[in-house]
């Protein structure tokens, strides 16, 4: 992505794994990069709510869980047109199974997820099932 976008273009990766993060830095550095991305090791839900960027173009979500409040927060950080992307939407296939009583919570919550974001009223969202799924949804006001 980096070596991509215009060279006005900054990037900035949330993730509170310093160890994870340190790996991402070496190739970063080995593609010229560094300074273009900004590390912030801290979890999102902590960082959004006074992250001073808005209108961003793309934001790209891999969280460990799914969680209606951190994408609220993305949706809101977004431009009008801008993206949010969503990986691992489909929970290794399970979500897509019938519900059943017994689902395991994580499963429960992906599945509430999903319609968090397709119904979202500021999204034009939609999942697309490759890989473990992703979730393609844009501002549209």
């Amino acid at each position: 992505m980096a070596l991509a976008m215009p060279a006005a273009g900054r990037i900035w990766t949330v993730d509170p794994d310093i160890e994870r993060t340190n790996v991402a830095r070496s190739y970063f550095e080995r593609a010229g990069m560094a300074d273009a991305i900004e590390i912030i090791n801290s979890p999102a839900l902590d960082v959004l709510p006074t992250f001073p960027q808005r209108n961003i173009d793309v934001i790209y979500l891999d969280a460990d869980t799914a969680d209606a409040d951190l994408l609220e927060l993305c949706v809101q950080m977004l431009k009008r047109s801008g993206l949010v992307i969503v990986d691992n939407m489909l929970g290794a296939g399970e979500v897509a199974a019938e519900p059943a009583a017994n689902d395991p919570e994580d499963v429960k919550a992906l599945r509430a997820f999903h319609k968090t974001f397709i119904n979202h009223p500021q999204l034009d969202a939609t999942i697309v099932p490759i890989g473990d799924g992703i979730g393609i949804g844009a501002r549209i006001d």
